[in-house]
């Protein structure tokens, strides 16, 4: 019983240390990687889909210049960390018929990501 009560114990902290890390840039941009074949960093890197230059406010799928799925278009959804982060982890579930196929699941490399993605403002 004490052994249960340990792992228990345990677990709560981790939880709670997991809980209270700050998102890491560096981090962030590791994950951004995994976009970058469909979404650049900037208005001038223009692959199959929208970049993500600026992307903190913008309402969904209005981005000129690309072909959006009806579903993203008329989602209504405007991009702030919250939008984000329930987009990201499931994008299919969040705005079923968006052309997005890939998610990360992820919470804090989630997280991390959105962080980086914040700094895309500053350049």
């Amino acid at each position: 019983m004490k052994h249960i009560a340990a792992l228990v114990a345990l677990l709560v902290v981790t939880l709670f240390v997991k809980a209270d890390e700050a998102p890491d840039t560096t981090a962030g941009e590791k994950v951004y990687f995994l976009c970058l074949g469909c979404h650049g960093d900037s208005p001038q890197h223009r692959p199959t889909g929208p970049h993500l230059f600026d992307l903190l406010g913008r309402q969904a799928g209005v981005l000129e210049g690309f072909s959006y799925s009806n579903a993203l278009s008329e989602s209504g959804i405007f991009w702030d960390e919250r939008t984000l982060d329930e987009f990201i982890d499931n994008p299919a579930q969040r705005v079923p018929g968006t052309m997005m196929a890939v998610g990360v699941s992820n919470a804090k490399d989630r997280a991390d990501l959105i962080e980086y993605l914040k700094t895309l403002l500053q350049r």
